[in-house]
């Protein structure tokens, strides 16, 4: 059974440098020691890469404007990404717990019901699903 160790924090506070020198530090020690980026999605990544590959540039700005609910009168894109990342993330806690070995996660979903309010997205059903998956 693996473990799951999340890192959280605001945004430039060093996560990713903590959390790949965790990696480095285990793998030193004889473990089998993964690093997870909070924005690799584990099962729509291939899909949104996918899209975004087929339409680049439009892509990029569709999942920017998706994050920041800036579709003018279309919150259900936002709502839709979000879910999306709640799925994902549920499906890559199990996937990391089945598989041998650490995955260290620079970011856990709980970090980011805090950005919504600078946002200027609302959607009490997507925070809650956010900030109740699994803990890692």
């Amino acid at each position: 059974m693996g473990i799951i160790i999340g890192l959280s924090g605001i945004d430039g506070s060093g996560k990713t440098t903590i959390a790949k020198r965790i990696v480095n530090k285990l793998h030193l020690q004889g473990h089998n020691a993964k690093y997870h980026h909070e924005l690799e999605l584990v099962f729509f990544g291939p899909i949104f890469k996918l899209f975004k590959n087929l339409f680049s540039r439009k892509a990029e700005n569709a999942k920017t404007r998706m994050i920041l609910g800036t579709w003018s009168g279309k919150p259900i894109y936002s709502h839709l990404y979000y879910f999306l990342v709640y799925v994902d993330t549920v499906i890559a806690y199990f996937i990391f717990k089945l598989r041998p070995g650490i995955t260290i996660c620079d970011r856990w979903t709980y970090d980011i019901p805090p950005t919504f309010g600078y946002r200027k997205y609302h959607n009490k059903i997507i925070e809650f699903l956010l900030l109740n998956t699994p803990r890692p």
